[in-house]
């Protein structure tokens, strides 16, 4: 693997641990349904 790859992944991780996923899919979610107003 590239260093950027695991550099990459690496801060998915860490993104997925400081947001709860379910409410940052939330959010997520809501801001599409605002986009589509």
């Amino acid at each position: 693997m590239q260093k950027d790859d695991i550099e990459k992944t690496h801060g998915i991780e860490n993104a997925m641990q400081h947001f709860q996923s379910h409410e940052f899919l939330f959010d997520v979610g809501k801001f599409c349904r605002e986009e589509e107003k």
